[in-house]
């Protein structure tokens, strides 16, 4: 797997094939891994570039506090190392933060933004379920055990339902081969707790699609509602029986809106 040197910074990134460029972010202490799914899905028709953002994957650990927006230029600054057009980002919770940052500080290297699972602000509320969050990740031996205890907060109650699935997810989250280290999820945390875009949204010119489960207890569909709100043309796309992580719980139903996005 490739990697560009952006801002101090190792991100390792996949490359995948050709076309008008999508960029995908990941959510807290996910990787590349975690839309290989949709890559599979668009890359027949789209160049599809996944990263490890700083402190996850195979990407460098920072050594010091930072925001989001300086996440956000991490992605810029691989944007121009690649040397793309302006690209349509897709970016999931953590990553849809970042997405928002990169629109609103490097305007022109976006071409449109799906922003799944996510917020323009961090709230109280917000803020203590990232402490609950914290919490569970001290109390974990590790980043698979972080997530399976995660999971009930992750999926809907719907996906465990099926036979297998939960056990599917479960064992696909202990393959990971580079598990995010304690200290990256926690700087991850603090820039995630740190974060407002909600003022600077109306700046936003791209088209813009916003996407949430109807079942998300991490970030509820308020919050996407707001996004809605202050971006113009914004559209909401509702995905019923769908909790906080819709490219893993129902990767088909949301390939077909990100398809029908591109389309558009």
């Amino acid at each position: 797997m490739p990697t560009a040197v952006c801002n101090g910074f190792d991100l390792h990134y996949a490359d995948t094939g050709q076309g008008a460029p999508i960029v995908f972010l990941n959510g807290l202490g996910g990787d590349h891994l975690s839309w290989m799914g949709q890559v599979r899905a668009c890359a027949k028709n789209f160049r599809c570039v996944a990263l490890d953002l700083r402190d996850c994957g195979r990407s460098s650990y920072a050594k010091t506090p930072y925001t989001l927006g300086d996440v956000a230029d991490d992605v810029a600054a691989l944007l121009q190392f690649l040397d793309l057009p302006a690209a349509v980002v897709v970016g999931l919770s953590l990553g849809g933060m970042a997405a928002q940052e990169l629109a609103l500080r490097h305007p022109g290297r976006i071409s449109g933004l799906m922003l799944v699972s996510t917020v323009a602000r961090t709230d109280d509320w917000f803020r203590a379920m990232q402490e609950l969050l914290r919490m569970m990740r001290r109390q974990a031996k590790d980043a698979a055990e972080f997530f399976e205890t995660l999971l009930p907060l992750l999926v809907s109650p719907r996906f465990f339902e099926v036979p297998g699935q939960a056990d599917w997810l479960r064992a696909l989250m202990r393959q990971n081969p580079y598990p995010q280290q304690a200290e990256g999820t926690f700087r991850q945390l603090d820039a995630v707790c740190a974060f407002d875009a909600i003022d600077r949204l109306p700046a936003l010119k791209c088209p813009t699609r916003v996407v949430v489960g109807e079942d998300d207890l991490l970030t509820p569909p308020r919050y996407s509602r707001q996004l809605v709100e202050r971006v113009a043309g914004a559209m909401l796309t509702l995905l019923p029986g769908v909790g906080h992580a819709p490219p893993l719980e129902d990767g088909r139903g949301f390939n077909r809106v990100l398809l029908e996005f591109l389309g558009a």
